[in-house]
């Protein structure tokens, strides 16, 4: 079966006044050194998936089962944040996986990505594709 995990990242940008949020608050910095990395090595474009370029600089591995599993490819995602002032553009990176069937997922995996030198875990519920 093949899951998805969507990193959030941080807000990328805003499309009013910005509101003048710390990078503890918005991980824009971050959000810009991540985005470049994944184009880098993915492309531009969004909801479609590729693999990545370059493994050591883009990779993602999820743990299951006392097994690691690799990333088979990845798409970045933005969405606006319309409950927040300002409307922020936040930016996620998916890391998309295949699981064999006989596993069961409840959607509680644990799964890391990393992306040049930073690393993420995952937060969040998994999702069957």
């Amino acid at each position: 079966m093949k899951i998805i995990c969507s990193f959030y990242i941080g807000h990328e940008d805003y499309l009013a006044d910005p509101p003048s949020l710390t990078e503890s608050e918005s991980n824009q910095k971050l959000a810009s050194e991540v985005s470049e990395i994944a184009y880098r090595n993915i492309g531009r474009e969004q909801f479609e998936v590729y693999e990545s370029k370059n493994l050591t600089e883009l990779n993602a591995i999820l743990r299951f089962n006392e097994e690691d599993i690799h990333a088979t490819g990845f798409s970045t995602e933005t969405a606006v944040a319309d409950d927040q002032e300002g409307l922020p553009v936040l930016f996620y990176l998916n890391a998309y996986f295949e699981v064999p069937d006989e596993y069961d997922l409840d959607g509680d995996v644990e799964a890391t990505l990393m992306a040049g030198s930073h690393s993420f875990e995952f937060k969040g519920v998994a999702e069957i594709l």
